[in-house]
């Protein structure tokens, strides 16, 4: 199989005026994936996105606040969100995915309810578009902090609605990503960043086949007001 950023490393040209999607910035291409099961279809994001994923992961606007209960337990355990309003979460994913060129975001869709649980379709969403791109939207999953002249990147962002907790979607979106990154693109290395104190998120990393490779003191400032030193946990997989 062909292993595209092994044999033609990219040279994108940020172009931060464009800010819709990753179209024309990112250095990845830009492909819908499918999960070795076919039950999750992967797609890049686009700004059409934004509004069904603030709705998955906020109650209600003016959800900012890390204690809710709603409020998807993701944002308890990074430095950025919860988001006030839908217009901060755009210029979140603005800012963190489309200007950036080394990012590609891929929003999680799948078909499959779980037990128990009907699902009503997405309110930013047509029926027919969601069955388009394979199902309804759940969630996200990211590369970023991509190198791709030492073929290293990083999976992130990665959360789904809280209604899929132990279900095949904690392993298979993930797994999609990974294969693609070191089977298709060729990257020897993928990291996962996390904060010590987030125990679940270091767990699905371990589960993944990630390895623990150490801890970066004084990673990063923390979100305000107390701007605190924050810890970070490395963990990577490579190819081989």
């Amino acid at each position: 199989m062909s292993k595209l950023f092994l044999t033609h490393p990219p040279t994108p040209t940020p172009q931060t005026t464009h800010l819709s999607s990753h179209e024309g910035i990112s250095c990845f291409p830009l492909t819908p994936l499918t999960s070795p099961c076919g039950r999750l279809t992967l797609t890049p994001l686009t700004l059409a996105d934004i509004p069904t994923l603030y709705s998955i992961s906020h109650p209600h606007e003016h959800a900012n606040n890390k204690q809710d209960p709603n409020v998807h337990p993701y944002y308890g355990g990074f430095t950025y969100g919860p988001f006030a309003t839908l217009d901060d979460y755009t210029h979140f994913i603005q800012d963190r995915f489309f200007a950036k060129p080394d990012v590609v975001g891929f929003v999680i869709h799948t078909t499959y309810e779980p037990d128990g649980v009907t699902l009503t379709p997405s309110p930013t969403r047509t029926c027919a578009s969601e069955s388009d791109a394979g199902g309804r939207v759940i969630g996200l999953i990211a590369l970023l902090s991509t190198v791709p002249a030492h073929l290293r990147t990083e999976l992130g962002h990665v959360w789904y609605d809280t209604r899929y907790r132990g279900t095949f979607v904690g392993k298979a979106a993930p797994a999609t990503v990974l294969h693609w990154a070191f089977e298709e693109l060729g990257f020897w290395r993928v990291e996962w960043k996390c904060m010590p104190s987030n125990v679940a998120s270091r767990r699905a990393a371990v589960k993944l086949g990630f390895v623990y490779e150490g801890t970066f003191r004084k990673f990063m400032v923390g979100r305000a007001p107390d701007r605190r030193a924050v810890d970070m946990d490395y963990l990577a997989m490579t190819d081989d």
